[in-house]
């Protein structure tokens, strides 16, 4: 769900879906059913770790997430600006997501043997929201800090304080 791909994330996850459910009904082939059920389950948690759906004000679960003809909510364009620099880019960061945003997630880089294949750049000077963090080489870029929600550590996590 990085890097603005969370219609590609909800689409992979029904594609899931519906292969999980063939996997337990017809196959009956349990320990597969189990790897793509944390898959699956991995790729939610990302989302709401990864993206600005909390920081947009939502307090219930995106119930149409990863279920074969739902719909989710419009996500951000390429040339809509999300965040805001953070004053703390190596630590916690408040009101970086600009109000009235579309649904967007940050941008994570990184540079280990094998990650250019994976990793997509962040845009520079675009307003972008970046993962966050000491473990992005991106959080300098505009906008600086980030929106990881993924830990209780400001280190890792700039909205650590939105974890729970």
């Amino acid at each position: 769900m990085e890097a603005e791909k969370i219609e590609e994330g909800h689409i992979l996850l029904q594609g899931r879906y519906k292969q999980l459910t063939s996997t337990i009904l017809s196959d009956e082939a349990y320990p597969f059913a189990r790897e793509l059920l944390g898959t699956s389950l991995n790729t939610i948690q990302d989302f709401y770790s990864q993206t600005t759906w909390l920081e947009l004000g939502n307090t219930e679960i995106l119930k149409e997430l990863g279920f074969p003809g739902q719909t989710i909510p419009e996500v951000v364009g390429p040339g809509d600006a999300i965040c805001s620099d953070c004053s703390n880019p190596q630590g916690e960061c408040f009101d970086n997501v600009i109000p009235g945003s579309k649904l967007s997630s940050g941008y994570y880089e990184y540079d280990v043997p094998g990650s250019a294949i994976f990793v997509i750049p962040k845009p520079d000077n675009a307003g972008k929201c970046g993962h966050g963090g000491i473990m992005d080489d991106g959080v300098a870029k505009k906008a600086v800090g980030g929106i990881s929600k993924e830990t209780s550590s400001p280190c890792f996590s700039p909205h650590h304080y939105l974890h729970k």
